[in-house]
């Protein structure tokens, strides 16, 4: 209905009464879905943050490798390293697979060599979610590190 006051101003009047509780309504269904996002966003944020701990594991032990003089001691230092680097993680990851490429130890003095280590960790999905998921994910992180070549070994 419109009607006409001063001048040629037009006002609009809504003729339906009651219509004031529906932004409430969908208000309260939104709420849900909203939260749903925000956990969702959490939990996204926890495993990138996970992932990131593992491969910073591998950068460590495979660091740690590449300064030992023997394949022997360069599995021992990487395990240290990685073992090391994992414990102080939020999320569990107690048992862990760590893979050691050490070839880049025995190449002759003056040529360049690298080793290699492959983390592969089993992490509960509870542990990053928060909910008591029963699946689990395997976060696996690959990092090389020259070898000095001139270093004896």
């Amino acid at each position: 209905m419109i009607r006409r006051g001063r001048g040629s101003r037009r006002c609009w009047q809504d003729d339906e009464p009651g219509d004031g509780g529906y932004a409430s309504v969908e208000l309260a269904a939104l709420i849900p879905l909203i939260g749903l996002l925000i956990f969702a966003l959490i939990a996204a944020g926890r495993y990138g943050v996970a992932r990131e701990q593992v491969q910073q594991a591998a950068r460590e032990a495979a660091r740690a490798a590449s300064l030992s003089r023997t394949p022997a001691a360069a599995e021992t230092a990487a395990r240290a390293a990685a073992a090391g680097s994992l414990a102080g993680s939020d999320w569990s990851c107690s048992r862990f697979t760590l893979t050691l490429d050490a070839a880049g130890l025995t190449v002759p003095v003056g040529q360049p060599g690298q080793v290699r280590v492959t983390i592969a960790c089993q992490v509960p999905l509870q542990d990053l979610a928060g909910l008591p998921l029963p699946s689990q994910d395997t976060l696996t992180a690959s990092f090389s590190a020259p070898v000095d070549q001139y270093r004896g070994r």
